[in-house]
């Protein structure tokens, strides 16, 4: 009875469209890239490229690189970034001057298994170089991560983006559950902002009376970050003290100590609980573990 319930169960993931679950996009994994900061083709081939590797993809297999998007009297389309949710590896967003905004309306979690070492530190979030010499209206204006949850290894940076608004009202250090010295953000930024004039939160983003939101809409903003951790959690937590740490199989937060009681999963889903890996007898398909052949 248990592996029919659990036929049943992957089996509607993976055909919950045709079920007529028409806003639930299925499961699709794809393979990232490891190109960093070059590109071999023109802009336009280049960003082609980018749109067929990722598009209906929801879990990206290594590295999510966004780079190079400057033609200026191009029209991109990016909504080949809407339903991706997780990435193991690292997220680059750089050399961006032919886009305003950039929209991640799904990421929740950026694994950082596979950093991207800049400065002599590994970041798993970098965001660099986006604007134009000389060329104070060219440049990213506004990037929204508005489910992001966990930045679960690796460092952050933000540098070189003087367009770049609400970055600064983020608090960075509630997704990457470390300290601030982990942070690489505007406060450094090394290049002075082109006159940058951002409309502040929208009032509904205020909570605990600081203001953060990743743009001027009320749905973009910031939720409520977690609680702040006692110093024995050495990932999230759900209370105060060493009792209210989240399982280290967590990702994204808890409402309790076991590993049944996670809000995301850092690696894997076997029936209801998060795993480091599947067992031998199992296969996965994108985070969820299965019975091999179960599919065949």
């Amino acid at each position: 009875m248990r592996l029919l319930e659990y036929t049943v169960l992957v089996m509607g993931i993976i055909v919950c469209v045709s079920a007529g679950l028409n806003d639930v996009v299925p499961d699709k994994e794809c393979f990232g890239t490891n190109n960093g900061l070059s590109y071999s083709q023109s802009y336009i081939r280049h960003y082609r490229s980018m749109k067929r590797r990722y598009k209906e993809c929801t879990h990206i297999n290594g590295n999510l690189e966004i780079t190079h998007l400057a033609n200026n009297d191009y029209n991109y389309d990016m909504s080949f970034l809407n339903n991706i949710r997780y990435v193991t590896g690292y997220v680059l967003i750089a050399l961006n001057t032919g886009v305003n905004v950039l929209r991640f309306p799904s990421l929740q979690i950026i694994r950082g298994n596979n950093t991207m070492r800049l400065r002599g530190k590994e970041y798993s979030l970098a965001v660099a170089l986006n604007y134009k010499s000389n060329y104070p209206k060219l440049g990213l204006i506004e990037l929204h991560f508005p489910q992001l949850k966990e930045i679960s290894g690796g460092d952050i940076l933000f540098t070189q983006n003087p367009r770049l608004c609400y970055i600064d009202t983020i608090n960075w250090q509630a997704i990457s559950g470390r300290g601030s010295d982990s942070i690489d953000a505007p406060g450094t930024d090394p290049v002075s902002p082109f006159n940058r004039k951002c409309a502040e939160c929208p009032v509904e983003c205020k909570v605990n009376g600081r203001s953060r939101c990743w743009g001027n809409d009320e749905n973009l903003c910031q939720r409520a970050p977690p609680n702040v951790c006692h110093s024995s959690c050495p990932y999230r937590c759900y209370g105060p003290g060493p009792e209210g740490c989240c399982h280290g199989n967590c990702a994204g937060g808890c409402w309790g100590p076991k590993s049944t009681e996670c809000m995301l999963c850092k690696d894997y889903r076997l029936w209801n609980r998060c795993v480091e890996s599947c067992p031998l007898e199992y296969d996965h398909l994108n985070q969820m573990c299965y019975i091999q052949n179960i599919l065949s």
